[in-house]
């Protein structure tokens, strides 16, 4: 199962701004990934000024595996971006969080060590 983690800055309690993600969000992304790629991670990083990030992590953070998926929120627009190699870098921006768990599942359909079953075919 995914680890689920909140990190907590300054007097030991984040906010969520206006733009944030929450632990539901969280929580509908781990179920996600978790089909997908069990062995992967999802967790809440929440910065100083209380900006909400989910990230999805490979194991043993390893390029070698895939790389790091980050969902953020910027206006009305929630932005998928990846980190891997040193590179940062921008997936997509999506209108609802609908259409970024699809690209988040096309990502890691497309990890080879990612556990999925392909359809048979009768």
């Amino acid at each position: 199962m995914p680890e689920r983690t909140i990190q907590f800055y300054s007097t030991g309690h984040a906010y969520l701004a206006a733009n944030s993600l929450d632990q539901d969000d969280c929580l509908a992304l781990s179920d996600t990934v978790e089909g997908l790629a069990p062995e992967w991670s999802v967790e809440i990083h929440i910065d100083p000024v209380g900006e909400t990030s989910l990230m999805i992590i490979p194991p043993n953070v390893d390029d070698a595996i895939g790389p790091m998926l980050i969902v953020h929120k910027v206006a009305s627009m929630f932005l998928l971006d990846q980190f891997r190699w040193d590179s940062y870098d921008n997936i997509g921006e999506y209108t609802t969080l609908d259409r970024v768990h699809g690209a988040i599942k096309n990502a890691l359909l497309s990890v080879p060590t990612a556990s999925h079953e392909l359809p048979t075919l009768h």
